[in-house]
Protein backbone atom coordinates (compact mmCIF):
# COMPACT_ATOMS: atom_id res chain seq x y z
CA UNK A 1 0.00 0.00 0.00
CA UNK A 2 1.04 3.54 -0.98
CA UNK A 3 0.91 5.06 2.38
CA UNK A 4 0.85 8.14 3.74
CA UNK A 5 3.70 9.65 5.98
CA UNK A 6 1.91 11.82 7.99
CA UNK A 7 -1.56 10.32 8.11
CA UNK A 8 -2.44 7.89 10.97
CA UNK A 9 -5.79 5.54 10.43
CA UNK A 10 -7.85 7.26 12.67
CA UNK A 11 -7.16 10.73 11.23
CA UNK A 12 -8.68 8.89 8.15
CA UNK A 13 -11.71 7.40 9.74
CA UNK A 14 -12.40 10.63 11.29
CA UNK A 15 -12.00 12.52 8.04
CA UNK A 16 -14.49 9.43 6.42
CA UNK A 17 -17.05 9.97 9.78
CA UNK A 18 -17.24 13.93 9.38
CA UNK A 19 -17.85 13.60 5.15
CA UNK A 20 -14.92 15.07 4.23
CA UNK A 21 -13.33 11.86 2.86
CA UNK A 22 -14.93 9.27 1.01
CA UNK A 23 -14.42 5.55 -0.41
CA UNK A 24 -15.21 6.68 -4.25
CA UNK A 25 -11.67 7.70 -6.25
CA UNK A 26 -11.24 9.37 -9.42
CA UNK A 27 -11.23 6.20 -11.64
CA UNK A 28 -14.90 5.43 -10.27
CA UNK A 29 -16.15 8.58 -11.22
CA UNK A 30 -14.63 8.07 -14.60
CA UNK A 31 -16.67 4.64 -14.87
CA UNK A 32 -19.52 6.59 -13.57
CA UNK A 33 -19.95 8.97 -16.42
CA UNK A 34 -19.35 6.66 -18.91
CA UNK A 35 -22.04 4.43 -17.74
CA UNK A 36 -24.51 7.50 -17.47
CA UNK A 37 -23.18 9.75 -20.27
CA UNK A 38 -21.44 7.42 -22.68
CA UNK A 39 -21.43 9.22 -25.95
CA UNK A 40 -21.08 12.73 -24.40
CA UNK A 41 -17.70 15.30 -25.04
CA UNK A 42 -15.87 14.62 -22.39
CA UNK A 43 -11.60 15.77 -23.60
CA UNK A 44 -10.93 17.66 -25.87
CA UNK A 45 -7.22 18.58 -27.32
CA UNK A 46 -5.99 20.17 -30.30
CA UNK A 47 -5.38 16.86 -31.77
CA UNK A 48 -8.11 14.74 -30.02
CA UNK A 49 -11.79 14.92 -28.84
CA UNK A 50 -12.97 11.51 -26.98
CA UNK A 51 -16.87 10.48 -25.47
CA UNK A 52 -16.80 9.51 -21.69
CA UNK A 53 -16.69 6.01 -23.28
CA UNK A 54 -14.06 6.41 -25.45
CA UNK A 55 -12.01 8.27 -22.85
CA UNK A 56 -12.56 5.17 -20.54
CA UNK A 57 -11.51 2.99 -23.06
CA UNK A 58 -8.42 4.47 -23.96
CA UNK A 59 -7.64 4.01 -20.08
CA UNK A 60 -7.79 0.81 -19.66
CA UNK A 61 -5.65 0.21 -22.83
CA UNK A 62 -3.15 2.64 -21.67
CA UNK A 63 -3.10 0.07 -18.80
CA UNK A 64 -2.99 -2.91 -20.89
CA UNK A 65 0.06 -1.34 -22.70
CA UNK A 66 2.27 -0.13 -19.28
CA UNK A 67 1.38 -3.39 -17.70
CA UNK A 68 3.54 -4.75 -20.04
CA UNK A 69 6.32 -3.03 -18.54
CA UNK A 70 6.34 -5.69 -15.49
CA UNK A 71 6.43 -2.81 -12.57
CA UNK A 72 5.31 -4.07 -9.12
CA UNK A 73 2.68 -2.22 -7.25
CA UNK A 74 3.50 0.94 -5.78
CA UNK A 75 6.71 1.55 -7.85
CA UNK A 76 7.26 5.19 -8.88
CA UNK A 77 7.19 6.18 -12.36
CA UNK A 78 7.93 10.13 -13.65
CA UNK A 79 5.35 11.56 -15.80
CA UNK A 80 6.86 14.67 -17.86
CA UNK A 81 4.13 15.50 -20.45
CA UNK A 82 2.48 18.92 -21.95
CA UNK A 83 -0.98 19.19 -21.23
CA UNK A 84 -3.00 16.69 -23.74
CA UNK A 85 -5.78 14.29 -23.68
CA UNK A 86 -3.39 11.50 -23.00
CA UNK A 87 -1.23 13.14 -20.34
CA UNK A 88 -5.19 13.17 -18.28
CA UNK A 89 -5.75 9.58 -19.08
CA UNK A 90 -2.50 7.92 -18.34
CA UNK A 91 -2.60 9.78 -14.77
CA UNK A 92 -6.00 7.28 -14.41
CA UNK A 93 -4.04 4.24 -16.22
CA UNK A 94 -1.26 4.21 -13.38
CA UNK A 95 -3.80 4.44 -10.95
CA UNK A 96 -5.28 1.81 -12.11
CA UNK A 97 -2.27 -0.20 -12.15
CA UNK A 98 -1.25 1.03 -8.72
CA UNK A 99 1.85 2.44 -10.04
CA UNK A 100 3.25 5.78 -8.17
CA UNK A 101 3.06 8.97 -10.64
CA UNK A 102 5.30 11.72 -9.98
CA UNK A 103 4.64 15.04 -12.20
CA UNK A 104 8.19 17.23 -13.21
CA UNK A 105 7.17 19.88 -15.62
CA UNK A 106 7.46 19.36 -19.42
CA UNK A 107 10.19 22.17 -19.89
CA UNK A 108 12.38 20.69 -17.37
CA UNK A 109 15.86 19.15 -19.01
CA UNK A 110 18.63 17.11 -17.49
CA UNK A 111 19.85 18.59 -14.45
CA UNK A 112 16.61 19.16 -12.93
CA UNK A 113 15.33 15.90 -13.65
CA UNK A 114 18.24 14.16 -12.03
CA UNK A 115 17.77 15.49 -8.94
CA UNK A 116 14.14 14.10 -9.03
CA UNK A 117 14.97 10.57 -10.86
CA UNK A 118 17.92 10.03 -7.94
CA UNK A 119 15.25 10.54 -5.48
CA UNK A 120 12.22 8.25 -6.80
CA UNK A 121 14.49 5.81 -8.56
CA UNK A 122 11.50 5.07 -10.63
CA UNK A 123 10.74 1.94 -12.39
CA UNK A 124 9.77 4.26 -15.67
CA UNK A 125 9.73 8.18 -17.30
CA UNK A 126 6.60 9.02 -19.52
CA UNK A 127 7.74 11.40 -22.38
CA UNK A 128 6.06 13.03 -25.54
CA UNK A 129 8.37 11.83 -28.80
CA UNK A 130 8.79 16.05 -28.78
CA UNK A 131 8.00 19.06 -27.51
CA UNK A 132 8.30 22.33 -28.86
CA UNK A 133 11.24 20.96 -31.10
CA UNK A 134 12.95 19.03 -27.96
CA UNK A 135 13.54 15.27 -28.26
CA UNK A 136 12.43 14.31 -25.30
CA UNK A 137 13.14 10.87 -25.76
CA UNK A 138 16.84 11.68 -26.22
CA UNK A 139 16.34 13.65 -22.54
CA UNK A 140 15.09 10.74 -20.91
CA UNK A 141 17.44 8.19 -22.62
CA UNK A 142 20.64 10.09 -21.26
CA UNK A 143 18.78 10.10 -17.81
CA UNK A 144 18.50 6.32 -18.03
CA UNK A 145 22.15 5.71 -18.22
CA UNK A 146 22.21 6.57 -15.00
CA UNK A 147 19.20 4.48 -13.95
CA UNK A 148 20.17 1.57 -15.92
CA UNK A 149 16.92 -0.20 -14.50
CA UNK A 150 14.58 2.28 -15.29
CA UNK A 151 12.29 1.99 -18.49
CA UNK A 152 11.39 4.81 -21.12
CA UNK A 153 7.88 5.45 -22.01
CA UNK A 154 7.28 7.84 -24.91
CA UNK A 155 3.39 8.95 -26.05
CA UNK A 156 3.92 8.91 -29.96
CA UNK A 157 7.70 8.73 -30.30
CA UNK A 158 7.41 9.18 -34.41
CA UNK A 159 10.46 6.85 -35.92
CA UNK A 160 12.50 7.53 -33.13
CA UNK A 161 10.95 4.55 -31.06
CA UNK A 162 14.33 2.19 -30.20
CA UNK A 163 15.14 1.80 -27.17
CA UNK A 164 12.04 2.90 -25.19
CA UNK A 165 7.54 1.40 -24.99
CA UNK A 166 6.14 3.31 -27.49
CA UNK A 167 2.25 3.83 -26.70
CA UNK A 168 -0.47 5.77 -28.05
CA UNK A 169 -4.20 6.33 -28.35
CA UNK A 170 -4.93 4.28 -31.31
CA UNK A 171 -1.93 1.58 -29.97
CA UNK A 172 -3.44 1.31 -26.34
CA UNK A 173 -6.88 0.89 -27.63
CA UNK A 174 -5.43 -2.31 -29.68
CA UNK A 175 -3.45 -3.46 -27.16
CA UNK A 176 -4.53 -7.50 -26.35
CA UNK A 177 -2.34 -7.67 -23.39
CA UNK A 178 -3.93 -8.78 -20.23
CA UNK A 179 -5.06 -5.77 -17.47
CA UNK A 180 -3.99 -6.55 -14.21
CA UNK A 181 -6.14 -7.54 -11.19
CA UNK A 182 -8.42 -5.33 -9.20
CA UNK A 183 -6.10 -6.03 -6.47
CA UNK A 184 -3.55 -3.55 -8.13
CA UNK A 185 -5.91 -0.28 -8.12
CA UNK A 186 -4.96 2.18 -5.85
CA UNK A 187 -7.85 2.69 -3.40
CA UNK A 188 -9.51 5.57 -2.01
CA UNK A 189 -6.82 6.55 1.15
CA UNK A 190 -3.60 5.55 -0.71
CA UNK A 191 -0.81 8.22 -1.94
CA UNK A 192 -1.65 8.34 -5.62
CA UNK A 193 0.84 11.42 -6.60
CA UNK A 194 3.63 12.97 -5.93
CA UNK A 195 4.16 16.34 -6.92
CA UNK A 196 7.75 18.21 -6.28
CA UNK A 197 8.70 21.07 -4.65
CA UNK A 198 11.81 23.11 -3.76
CA UNK A 199 13.28 25.64 -0.66
CA UNK A 200 15.39 28.22 -0.63
CA UNK A 201 18.25 25.49 -1.24
CA UNK A 202 16.69 24.26 -4.62
CA UNK A 203 16.64 21.14 -3.41
CA UNK A 204 13.85 19.05 -4.89
CA UNK A 205 11.25 17.40 -2.21
CA UNK A 206 8.24 15.01 -3.00
CA UNK A 207 4.97 16.17 -1.64
CA UNK A 208 2.58 13.22 -1.20
CA UNK A 209 -1.08 13.51 -2.30
CA UNK A 210 -3.66 10.91 -1.65
CA UNK A 211 -7.07 10.62 -3.18
CA UNK A 212 -9.08 11.82 -1.05
CA UNK A 213 -7.34 15.17 -0.27
CA UNK A 214 -6.87 15.75 -3.79
CA UNK A 215 -10.96 15.32 -4.36
CA UNK A 216 -11.96 17.08 -1.58
CA UNK A 217 -9.72 20.00 -2.71
CA UNK A 218 -11.64 19.64 -6.41
CA UNK A 219 -15.15 19.47 -4.80
CA UNK A 220 -14.15 23.04 -2.87
CA UNK A 221 -12.62 24.94 -5.75
CA UNK A 222 -15.50 24.11 -8.08
CA UNK A 223 -17.84 24.57 -5.07
CA UNK A 224 -16.20 28.12 -4.99
CA UNK A 225 -16.27 28.50 -8.78
CA UNK A 226 -20.22 27.57 -9.06
CA UNK A 227 -18.67 25.06 -11.95
CA UNK A 228 -21.66 21.95 -12.73
CA UNK A 229 -21.55 19.52 -15.47
CA UNK A 230 -23.35 21.85 -18.12
CA UNK A 231 -19.82 23.86 -17.89
CA UNK A 232 -16.77 23.88 -20.30
CA UNK A 233 -13.38 23.51 -18.49
CA UNK A 234 -10.45 25.02 -19.61
CA UNK A 235 -7.03 23.93 -18.08
CA UNK A 236 -5.02 26.73 -18.95
CA UNK A 237 -2.09 26.16 -16.87
CA UNK A 238 0.27 23.29 -16.46
CA UNK A 239 -1.09 20.00 -15.25
CA UNK A 240 2.07 19.21 -13.22
CA UNK A 241 1.23 21.62 -10.73
CA UNK A 242 -1.09 22.11 -8.18
CA UNK A 243 -3.53 24.65 -9.94
CA UNK A 244 -3.49 22.00 -12.80
CA UNK A 245 -5.06 19.42 -10.57
CA UNK A 246 -7.95 21.89 -9.71
CA UNK A 247 -8.77 21.83 -13.65
CA UNK A 248 -8.35 17.85 -13.57
CA UNK A 249 -9.94 16.98 -10.62
CA UNK A 250 -13.20 19.30 -11.34
CA UNK A 251 -13.80 17.16 -14.67
CA UNK A 252 -14.04 14.30 -12.83
CA UNK A 253 -15.96 15.84 -10.27
CA UNK A 254 -18.54 17.57 -12.16
CA UNK A 255 -18.69 15.35 -15.72
CA UNK A 256 -18.28 18.78 -17.54
CA UNK A 257 -16.36 18.91 -20.51
CA UNK A 258 -12.47 19.67 -20.50
CA UNK A 259 -10.34 21.42 -22.80
CA UNK A 260 -6.59 21.55 -23.20
CA UNK A 261 -3.97 23.62 -25.04
CA UNK A 262 -0.63 22.42 -24.83
CA UNK A 263 0.82 26.26 -24.58
CA UNK A 264 -0.36 29.32 -22.78
CA UNK A 265 -0.28 31.89 -24.88
CA UNK A 266 -2.96 34.31 -26.16
CA UNK A 267 -2.91 32.60 -29.90
CA UNK A 268 -3.86 29.77 -28.18
CA UNK A 269 -5.91 29.88 -25.81
CA UNK A 270 -8.64 32.44 -27.38
CA UNK A 271 -9.16 30.53 -30.21
CA UNK A 272 -9.81 27.41 -27.91
CA UNK A 273 -12.30 29.55 -25.18
CA UNK A 274 -14.08 30.64 -28.38
CA UNK A 275 -14.16 27.60 -30.86
CA UNK A 276 -15.30 25.08 -27.67
CA UNK A 277 -17.77 27.17 -25.84
CA UNK A 278 -15.50 27.39 -22.35
CA UNK A 279 -17.52 28.77 -19.69
CA UNK A 280 -14.77 28.31 -16.58
CA UNK A 281 -11.33 28.78 -17.03
CA UNK A 282 -8.42 27.40 -14.52
CA UNK A 283 -5.20 29.13 -15.18
CA UNK A 284 -1.70 31.01 -13.36
CA UNK A 285 -1.92 35.46 -12.82
CA UNK A 286 1.23 35.44 -15.80
CA UNK A 287 -1.03 33.92 -17.98
CA UNK A 288 -4.34 35.54 -17.70
CA UNK A 289 -2.55 38.96 -17.51
CA UNK A 290 -1.17 38.60 -20.76
CA UNK A 291 -4.74 37.19 -22.06
CA UNK A 292 -6.47 40.47 -20.66
CA UNK A 293 -3.74 42.74 -22.44
CA UNK A 294 -3.74 41.15 -25.57
CA UNK A 295 -4.91 42.62 -28.97
CA UNK A 296 -6.20 39.24 -30.30
CA UNK A 297 -8.56 39.53 -27.36
CA UNK A 298 -11.21 41.80 -30.16
CA UNK A 299 -10.58 38.76 -32.81
CA UNK A 300 -12.21 36.08 -30.79
CA UNK A 301 -15.57 35.56 -29.04
CA UNK A 302 -15.11 34.48 -25.65
CA UNK A 303 -18.89 35.55 -24.39
CA UNK A 304 -18.92 31.82 -23.32
CA UNK A 305 -16.77 32.80 -19.98
CA UNK A 306 -18.81 33.34 -16.61
CA UNK A 307 -16.09 32.78 -14.13
CA UNK A 308 -11.66 32.34 -13.96
CA UNK A 309 -9.78 31.04 -11.27
CA UNK A 310 -6.50 31.66 -10.83
CA UNK A 311 -3.76 30.16 -8.63
CA UNK A 312 0.00 29.67 -7.86
CA UNK A 313 0.80 32.98 -7.38
CA UNK A 314 -0.12 36.77 -6.48
CA UNK A 315 -3.02 38.41 -8.60
CA UNK A 316 -2.58 42.10 -8.67
CA UNK A 317 -6.28 44.23 -8.36
CA UNK A 318 -5.09 45.64 -11.53
CA UNK A 319 -5.34 42.48 -12.99
CA UNK A 320 -8.05 41.38 -11.95
CA UNK A 321 -10.17 44.75 -12.53
CA UNK A 322 -8.80 44.49 -15.90
CA UNK A 323 -9.89 40.72 -16.57
CA UNK A 324 -13.56 41.56 -15.35
CA UNK A 325 -13.99 44.53 -17.33
CA UNK A 326 -12.32 42.81 -20.43
CA UNK A 327 -14.33 39.23 -19.75
CA UNK A 328 -16.96 40.59 -18.41
CA UNK A 329 -17.05 37.56 -15.47
CA UNK A 330 -16.02 37.45 -12.00
CA UNK A 331 -12.08 36.03 -11.74
CA UNK A 332 -11.57 34.13 -8.40
CA UNK A 333 -8.27 34.28 -6.85
CA UNK A 334 -6.62 31.46 -4.69
CA UNK A 335 -3.54 31.42 -2.79
CA UNK A 336 -1.16 28.14 -1.14
CA UNK A 337 1.12 25.38 -1.63
CA UNK A 338 1.90 21.98 -3.08
CA UNK A 339 1.81 20.80 0.67
CA UNK A 340 -1.46 22.42 1.75
CA UNK A 341 -3.58 22.95 -0.74
CA UNK A 342 -5.51 26.80 -0.77
CA UNK A 343 -4.96 28.83 2.20
CA UNK A 344 -7.85 30.85 0.69
CA UNK A 345 -10.36 30.46 -1.85
CA UNK A 346 -12.34 33.32 -2.92
CA UNK A 347 -15.87 32.63 -4.26
CA UNK A 348 -17.61 33.88 -7.13
CA UNK A 349 -20.75 35.00 -5.19
CA UNK A 350 -18.19 37.38 -2.84
CA UNK A 351 -18.57 40.75 -3.36
CA UNK A 352 -16.70 43.08 -5.46
CA UNK A 353 -14.46 44.45 -2.61
CA UNK A 354 -13.27 40.92 -1.73
CA UNK A 355 -12.63 39.62 -5.58
CA UNK A 356 -11.03 43.13 -6.78
CA UNK A 357 -9.36 42.98 -2.98
CA UNK A 358 -5.77 41.91 -1.61
CA UNK A 359 -7.93 39.05 0.23
CA UNK A 360 -7.10 35.30 -1.25
CA UNK A 361 -10.83 34.64 0.20
CA UNK A 362 -11.52 32.21 3.52
CA UNK A 363 -10.16 28.71 3.94
CA UNK A 364 -11.36 25.76 1.80
CA UNK A 365 -14.11 23.45 3.88
CA UNK A 366 -12.58 21.05 5.86
CA UNK A 367 -9.03 23.43 6.48
CA UNK A 368 -8.19 25.27 10.17
CA UNK A 369 -6.06 27.67 9.73
CA UNK A 370 -4.28 30.24 11.83
CA UNK A 371 -1.79 33.48 11.87
CA UNK A 372 0.89 32.71 14.73
CA UNK A 373 4.00 34.66 16.53
CA UNK A 374 7.50 33.72 16.79
CA UNK A 375 6.59 31.38 19.38
CA UNK A 376 3.70 29.97 17.52
CA UNK A 377 1.11 31.22 19.53
CA UNK A 378 -2.02 32.44 17.97
CA UNK A 379 -2.61 36.25 17.11
CA UNK A 380 -6.16 37.96 17.19
CA UNK A 381 -7.82 38.59 13.99
CA UNK A 382 -6.03 41.28 12.02
CA UNK A 383 -2.83 41.12 13.12
CA UNK A 384 -0.18 40.10 10.61
CA UNK A 385 2.16 36.54 11.51
CA UNK A 386 2.91 33.22 9.99
CA UNK A 387 0.41 31.31 8.47
CA UNK A 388 -0.24 27.44 9.95
CA UNK A 389 -2.94 25.35 8.28
CA UNK A 390 -4.17 21.60 8.73
CA UNK A 391 -6.84 19.02 7.49
CA UNK A 392 -8.08 16.67 5.47
CA UNK A 393 -7.01 18.91 2.44
CA UNK A 394 -3.60 18.97 3.67
CA UNK A 395 -0.54 16.99 2.09
CA UNK A 396 0.10 13.46 4.14
CA UNK A 397 3.75 14.45 3.98
CA UNK A 398 6.77 14.42 2.00
CA UNK A 399 7.52 11.28 0.21
CA UNK A 400 11.13 9.03 1.83
CA UNK A 401 11.55 11.87 4.00
CA UNK A 402 9.98 11.66 8.07
CA UNK A 403 12.64 14.09 9.11
CA UNK A 404 11.14 16.85 6.37
CA UNK A 405 7.58 16.25 7.15
CA UNK A 406 8.41 16.53 10.52
CA UNK A 407 9.93 19.69 10.06
CA UNK A 408 7.71 21.42 8.16
CA UNK A 409 4.53 20.40 9.68
CA UNK A 410 6.26 20.07 13.54
CA UNK A 411 5.01 16.04 14.13
CA UNK A 412 3.69 13.49 12.28
CA UNK A 413 -0.17 12.73 13.05
CA UNK A 414 -3.31 15.10 13.85
CA UNK A 415 -1.50 17.71 15.90
CA UNK A 416 0.66 18.93 13.24
CA UNK A 417 0.08 22.15 11.12
CA UNK A 418 2.12 22.90 8.45
CA UNK A 419 4.41 26.32 7.94
CA UNK A 420 3.25 27.96 5.35
CA UNK A 421 6.21 30.55 5.75
CA UNK A 422 3.51 33.11 4.39
CA UNK A 423 2.65 36.18 6.69
CA UNK A 424 -0.84 37.06 6.65
CA UNK A 425 -3.62 38.01 8.52
CA UNK A 426 -7.10 36.80 9.15
CA UNK A 427 -10.20 38.90 9.55
CA UNK A 428 -12.98 38.33 11.66
CA UNK A 429 -15.01 36.67 8.67
CA UNK A 430 -12.47 34.10 7.76
CA UNK A 431 -10.78 36.44 4.86
CA UNK A 432 -7.15 35.63 4.43
CA UNK A 433 -4.92 38.29 3.17
CA UNK A 434 -1.17 37.27 2.18
CA UNK A 435 1.45 40.06 2.98
CA UNK A 436 4.32 38.40 1.62
CA UNK A 437 7.05 34.79 1.80
CA UNK A 438 9.23 35.42 5.08
CA UNK A 439 11.94 34.12 2.93
CA UNK A 440 11.77 36.38 0.23
CA UNK A 441 11.08 39.31 2.62
CA UNK A 442 14.24 42.03 1.93
CA UNK A 443 15.89 43.19 5.06
CA UNK A 444 17.03 46.86 3.53
CA UNK A 445 18.90 47.85 6.63
CA UNK A 446 16.56 46.53 9.42
CA UNK A 447 13.72 47.59 7.01
CA UNK A 448 11.70 44.95 6.17
CA UNK A 449 10.36 45.27 2.15
CA UNK A 450 8.04 42.49 1.30
CA UNK A 451 8.16 42.20 -2.87
CA UNK A 452 4.16 41.44 -3.29
CA UNK A 453 3.38 44.71 -1.98
CA UNK A 454 5.50 46.51 -4.57
CA UNK A 455 4.72 44.09 -7.20
CA UNK A 456 0.77 44.84 -6.86
CA UNK A 457 1.01 48.45 -7.25
CA UNK A 458 3.45 48.13 -9.89
CA UNK A 459 0.93 46.19 -11.69
CA UNK A 460 -0.95 49.14 -12.05
CA UNK A 461 1.36 50.85 -14.25
CA UNK A 462 0.22 50.72 -17.78
CA UNK A 463 3.73 50.28 -18.91
CA UNK A 464 3.97 47.16 -16.76
CA UNK A 465 2.86 43.72 -17.75
CA UNK A 466 4.53 41.81 -15.01
CA UNK A 467 6.54 43.05 -12.10
CA UNK A 468 8.91 40.93 -9.80
CA UNK A 469 10.94 42.21 -6.77
CA UNK A 470 14.40 40.32 -5.67
CA UNK A 471 17.05 41.38 -3.43
CA UNK A 472 20.85 42.45 -4.89
CA UNK A 473 23.54 42.43 -2.21
CA UNK A 474 24.64 46.21 -0.90
CA UNK A 475 27.57 47.02 1.07
CA UNK A 476 26.15 49.30 3.48
CA UNK A 477 22.09 47.91 3.73
CA UNK A 478 23.14 44.61 2.89
CA UNK A 479 20.18 44.30 0.29
CA UNK A 480 18.41 46.32 -1.31
CA UNK A 481 15.31 45.85 -3.61
CA UNK A 482 15.69 45.43 -7.70
CA UNK A 483 12.85 45.69 -10.16
CA UNK A 484 12.62 43.05 -12.71
CA UNK A 485 10.37 43.87 -14.82
CA UNK A 486 8.23 42.54 -18.50
CA UNK A 487 6.79 45.32 -20.22
CA UNK A 488 3.98 45.63 -21.98
CA UNK A 489 4.98 47.40 -25.45
CA UNK A 490 8.42 48.50 -26.49
CA UNK A 491 9.37 51.19 -24.46
CA UNK A 492 11.27 50.41 -21.64
CA UNK A 493 11.31 50.98 -17.78
CA UNK A 494 13.13 54.08 -16.63
CA UNK A 495 14.18 53.95 -12.53
CA UNK A 496 13.22 57.72 -12.00
CA UNK A 497 9.70 56.55 -13.15
CA UNK A 498 9.07 53.47 -11.72
CA UNK A 499 10.25 55.97 -8.40
CA UNK A 500 8.13 58.67 -9.42
CA UNK A 501 5.05 56.13 -10.15
CA UNK A 502 5.34 54.77 -6.09
CA UNK A 503 6.04 58.31 -4.69
CA UNK A 504 2.68 58.91 -5.88
CA UNK A 505 0.96 56.47 -4.38
CA UNK A 506 2.72 57.41 -0.93
CA UNK A 507 4.86 54.13 -0.26
CA UNK A 508 7.07 54.59 1.74
CA UNK A 509 10.75 55.30 0.17
CA UNK A 510 12.84 52.74 1.85
CA UNK A 511 10.87 50.10 -0.12
CA UNK A 512 11.70 51.71 -3.29
CA UNK A 513 13.73 49.63 -6.13
CA UNK A 514 17.02 50.77 -6.76
CA UNK A 515 17.80 49.35 -10.50
CA UNK A 516 15.40 48.17 -13.09
CA UNK A 517 16.33 44.96 -15.04
CA UNK A 518 13.67 44.42 -17.98
CA UNK A 519 13.28 40.53 -18.95
CA UNK A 520 11.38 38.82 -22.09
CA UNK A 521 9.92 36.07 -19.32
CA UNK A 522 11.17 35.11 -16.04
CA UNK A 523 11.97 31.84 -14.82
CA UNK A 524 8.86 29.68 -14.00
CA UNK A 525 8.13 26.67 -12.09
CA UNK A 526 5.62 23.94 -13.17
CA UNK A 527 2.73 26.25 -11.40
CA UNK A 528 3.73 28.99 -13.62
CA UNK A 529 4.82 30.98 -10.49
CA UNK A 530 8.01 33.32 -10.55
CA UNK A 531 11.23 31.36 -9.48
CA UNK A 532 13.08 34.31 -7.49
CA UNK A 533 16.62 32.22 -6.68
CA UNK A 534 16.90 31.90 -10.37
CA UNK A 535 15.65 34.86 -11.65
CA UNK A 536 18.11 37.46 -9.04
CA UNK A 537 21.06 34.80 -10.58
CA UNK A 538 20.35 36.55 -13.42
CA UNK A 539 20.34 39.29 -12.28
CA UNK A 540 23.55 39.07 -10.37
CA UNK A 541 24.90 37.60 -13.46
CA UNK A 542 24.32 40.99 -15.23
CA UNK A 543 25.70 43.35 -12.99
CA UNK A 544 28.65 40.90 -13.30
CA UNK A 545 29.43 41.39 -16.86
CA UNK A 546 28.02 45.42 -16.70
CA UNK A 547 31.16 45.51 -14.06
CA UNK A 548 33.59 43.32 -15.25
Amino acid sequence: MAQPTRFTPEMIEDWRRAGWWTDTTTLDLLEAHAAARPDDVSIVDSRRRLSWREALAAVEGFARTLAGIGLERDTPVVLQLPNSVEESLIRLALKRLGLLAAYVPVVWRGAELEAVVDLLEPGAMVVPGRFRGNDMVALARAVRERHTAMTVVAVDPGADAAGCVPVSLDDAAESAARVPGEDRRYGPHEVTKLVVTSGSTGMPKLVERLEQQELLWAKGVTARMGVTGRDVIGGFVPMSGGPGYHAWGGWLVTGARFVLTDGFAPDALLPAIAHERVSAIHTAPAILARLADSPLLAEHDTSSLRVIRTGSANLPPAVIERAEERFGCPVVKAGGAMEACSFGQVAIDDPEEIRRGPSIGRVMDGGEVRVVDAAGDPLPAGQPGELWIRGPATSSGYFRNPEATIEAWGTLGPEGWFRTGDVATIDRDGYVTLVGRIKEMINRGGMNVFPLELESILAEHPGILEAAIVPIPDETLGEIPCLCVIASGADSIALDEVTEFLDARGLARYKFPVRVERFADFPRGQTMRVNRRRLAERVAARMAEASA
